[in-house]
């Protein structure tokens, strides 16, 4: 599949696709980032860390449905169980407890 948008379709240019694929990769990524800090305590309040993980989530997922096609198809799969996992683990199974930090 050619990279492109869901939403603009083939009309816009491969190289302009990868780019704003790449914006919401990267934002994500940081968001990954700043999770895991925060979850650790270090930099970000600790109390954040779960709403930063969902919010990179969708923000990931986001990017990956309107970019289909702009990556591998393993790399958006991997991502695509990534995302679902913390989104499944945060909603339904409600792991780690909240117990268990506090927060």
């Amino acid at each position: 599949m050619a990279p492109g948008s869901l939403l603009v379709g083939p009309s816009l240019p491969p190289q302009t696709a990868r780019a704003i694929a790449s914006a919401f990769w990267v934002i994500a990524a940081i968001g990954f980032v700043a999770a895991s800090m925060s979850f650790w305590g270090i930099v970000v309040p600790g109390s954040v860390w779960r709403q930063i993980a969902i919010a990179s989530s969708v923000v990931s997922g986001l990017g990956i449905l309107l970019f289909l096609g702009t990556w591998p198809t393993f790399n958006t799969v991997a991502a695509l169980a990534v995302n679902a996992s913390v989104l499944v683990t945060q909603f339904f199974v409600l792991w780690p407890p909240l117990s268990m930090f506090g927060k």
